[in-house]
């Protein structure tokens, strides 16, 4: 089987799949009263979306887009029919081509224009890639909108066995996504590299935090508590609470997203470790990449890993954002030497939030700022010696 077959057969299966999932979904929304609820709350568009003629008319247009690749497919490229010789007709011997030189400002340069995606990746290669995407994206949805757990067992694997099928079609299709990304230059990558990452987070993060009815953490609620008990006595310097005392930042910003934006304590709660989470990994890839653009994703990946400890709304969660962000400032002073000003103007104007938001934050940055500086001056005498041999 050549590779245009093999390409139409995943067309036309993906369309399959895509159509019975919209048609499930939309069969779902009209006899299960807790899914319409769920989206309700969470994604009120897909009530919307999940109308009856708009998924009529998304499953035909999806097979029109499918009718029109597949005779692109078959059509294969169109040639010329003018001036088509064999060369085994031409009897004059080869001349050796004249170049003429012509002025500076008549070459256009090599990349006058931004190159679209689908300008330079293969059309197969591309439809895979929408694929996994579509996959990772819709079984996430599916899952997260069918899974719930509302009982605290002292079984470890509890959460991990009652994971169904389709979350773990979907994590496969998600780091898939991480292995595409060779093929891919520039802005492309670094778009993949984001939307991978973020789906990442989603499936190992963002699950528990829609399925868990309840916070799992004790530590949740008590933090929680003495932001509104700061705001119940106006004021931490009047707060009796010892802990607000030593983390006033914290407090008065949990606080300031309870009363000034008006978020639900339990809400904030719930889904404050998919926030954490989707802004470490951000600033994580940002930082590595400043450094390696080949092991950014890999590293931001794997940093997930790390976060289960921390996965609460809590004074040192917010410390990792801070520590990340003034690293990310500090790097920028170093290396960014034409705007090197602002970027001292915004780290020293940053330093109040830092040091008031958590006392082991400057403790924890300077020895995080000391191995930095020895693993440049090692790695400065490891060059400095190369050239010199």
């Amino acid at each position: 089987m050549d590779q245009k077959r093999r390409t139409e057969i995943l067309l036309v299966s993906q369309t399959i799949f895509i159509t019975l999932l919209l048609y499930w979904m939309f069969l779902e929304s009209q006899s299960n009263a807790y899914f319409r609820g769920w989206l309700s709350q969470y994604f009120p568009l897909g009530l919307v979306l999940l109308n009856g003629w708009i998924v009529a008319l998304a499953i035909t247009e999806l097979a029109l887009v499918t009718g029109f690749l597949i005779g692109r497919l078959e059509g294969g490229p169109a040639t010329s029919k003018l001036g088509v010789k064999k060369i085994e007709e031409i009897d004059e011997p080869l001349r050796e081509p004249q170049l003429k030189p012509r002025p500076a400002r008549q070459i256009e340069p090599q990349f006058s224009r931004s190159t679209r995606i689908y300008e330079t990746l293969d059309l197969k290669v591309l439809i895979i890639m929408l694929m996994l995407a579509t996959q990772a994206i819709s079984l996430w949805l599916i899952t997260a909108s069918n899974l719930r757990i509302t009982t605290f067992t002292a079984n470890s694997f509890y959460y991990y066995s009652h994971l169904p099928f389709t979350y773990w079609w979907g994590l496969a299709a998600t780091v898939a996504l991480f292995f595409a990304r060779p093929i891919l230059r520039g802005r492309a990558r670094i778009g993949l590299d984001m939307g991978a990452l973020f789906l990442l987070v989603f499936y190992l993060i963002g699950i528990p935090s829609f399925t868990y009815q309840d916070p799992r953490f004790l530590d949740t609620y008590y933090h929680t508590g003495n932001s509104l008990d700061l705001l119940n006595y106006q004021g931490w310097l009047t707060s009796p609470n010892w802990y607000a005392h030593q983390f006033p930042g914290v407090f008065s910003f949990i606080g300031q997203l309870v009363s000034v934006a008006g978020i639900d304590p339990f809400q904030l709660m719930r889904f404050y470790p998919l926030g954490l989470a989707l802004v470490i990994v951000f600033l994580t890839y940002v930082i590595v990449r400043m450094h390696s653009d080949q092991y950014a994703s890999i590293a931001s990946a794997t940093l997930l890993g790390g976060l289960w400890f921390q996965l609460h709304i809590s004074p040192q969660s917010l410390e990792l954002i801070l520590y990340l962000g003034t690293l990310f400032l500090l790097l920028k002073v170093i290396e960014d030497e034409p705007r090197r000003r602002l970027w001292t103007v915004l780290g020293l104007a940053s330093t109040p939030i830092f040091v008031a938001s958590h006392p082991e934050t400057p403790l924890a940055v300077s020895l995080g700022l000391a191995a930095f500086l020895a693993l440049s001056l090692l790695k400065s005498k490891r060059t400095l010696q190369l050239h010199t041999l």
